[in-house]
This record gives structure tokens, C-alpha cells and sequence, in this order.
């Protein structure tokens, strides 16, 4: 249940600055040990699955060429544009201005 609440938090807060220090002390729990749960029922770390899901939700508003790329990083919780182009690009393989492209392309093509 404590996983599920975790998860519940991040879906709610992403576009917020969010922490598993946070999650803990509003929760009465041990930073270290809640992320020793979250790795061994998820396989990943807490923070991994935080920016995982920021891009997710980055994807959605990159389907809207009216949305800069800054204000996407923006909205999903990245205070950086760059690190939001760094860790988009290690998750995609393509920058967003690259993912943006691609799409727009694949929308082109299919109309």
C-alpha cells in the first residue's frame, strides 16, 4: 500500500519539485528504506520513476506544437529545460525538438 501511495503522490505532484525525502516525512517513513521497497516491488529507483513519468507526461504536451519545449519542461516538473532535453534524450534517443519533428511528420503522412 505504501507503494501505491508513493505512486499516487508523483502522479498528483510530477509537475511540482517532489522528493522521496518529502514522501517520508509526510508519511512518518525512513527515506532509505522506502527506497529500498520501491526498487524491490518496482525495479526501479524512486527518482528514476519520477522522471520517467515527467517524460511520459512531456510527450503528451509535445503533441501540441503551440507548447515550447521550455514551458513543456516547465509543466512537467523539470526547473531546467536542458535537463529536461538530457534526460528526454536518454529515455527517447531524440531530443524533444527531434521527437516533435518525427511526430509532426508521422501526422503529415498519415492524413
Amino acid at each position: 500500500p505504501i507503494i501505491l501511495l508513493a505512486f499516487h503522490y508523483i502522479h498528483s505532484n510530477y509537475s511540482q519539485s517532489l522528493s522521496i525525502k518529502e514522501f517520508c516525512i509526510r508519511n512518518g517513513m525512513n527515506p532509505s528504506y522506502l527506497g529500498f521497497l520501491f526498487k524491490e516491488e518496482t525495479g526501479i529507483f524512486f527518482n528514476d520513476y519520477v522522471a520517467q513519468y515527467r517524460i511520459g507526461q512531456s510527450i503528451e504536451l509535445l503533441n501540441h506544437p503551440e507548447i515550447r519545449i521550455n514551458e513543456v519542461a516547465k509543466q512537467v516538473g523539470f526547473s531546467s529545460p536542458s535537463y529536461f532535453v538530457q534526460c528526454f534524450k536518454k529515455q527517447t534517443g531524440l531530443s524533444p525538438a527531434q521527437y516533435r519533428t518525427t511526430l509532426l511528420q508521422e501526422k503529415m503522412r498519415g492524413e
